[in-house]
């Protein structure tokens, strides 16, 4: 292990940490794809960044022990940086635009499947609501017939007022 690299190494180091971090870029515009996707959900944005934080780190933490065994260096995560940097602002720009693009196409094309399904759910509803109305009806009256209780004779139960 080397305590003091050599400029070829360190050169080596921080153009590997400016791919990695780049890489890092395309990962965080996967995560603002699902964020796009499912922006409904409120719980679910502070979650994400969580993940996408421990991702990196975990991920980062993976490529300096490959690459510098362990050593974690400045200018390494100055690359890591910039990497990132580097991609947000040009190509993950681009890419922004491109899911959005997607995302609405998508969200789109599930509208019209459920434009497209309607009258069979509508047809659904029709046939098991009359179901789930006598299922009520039933819970009504196993409700209302709780006030019986179970009692032993001779090691059999059986529901009645009486004793037998």
């Amino acid at each position: 292990m080397e305590y003091l690299p050599d400029l070829a190494d360190q050169t080596r180091l921080f153009l590997l940490a400016l791919g990695f971090g780049f890489a890092l870029g395309i990962l965080y515009d996967f995560f603002r794809m699902l964020r796009l996707l499912f922006s409904r959900k409120g719980g679910w944005l502070p979650a994400q960044d969580i993940l996408y934080a421990l991702c990196c780190t975990l991920l980062s933490f993976f490529f300096f022990l490959a690459v510098s065994d362990g050593s974690l260096r400045g200018f390494g995560v100055a690359g890591e940086i910039l990497g990132w940097l580097i991609y947000y602002f040009s190509l993950g720009a681009v890419t922004v635009r491109l899911t959005e693009w997607v995302v609405r196409r998508m969200k789109r094309f599930a509208e019209g499947l459920r434009r497209a399904f309607s009258p069979i759910q509508r047809l659904l509803r029709r046939i098991f609501t009359p179901v789930r109305r006598k299922s009520a009806k039933s819970v009504h009256i196993f409700k209302k017939n709780l006030h019986f209780r179970l009692q032993k004779t001779q090691g059999l139960l059986y529901n009645g007022k009486g004793k037998h």
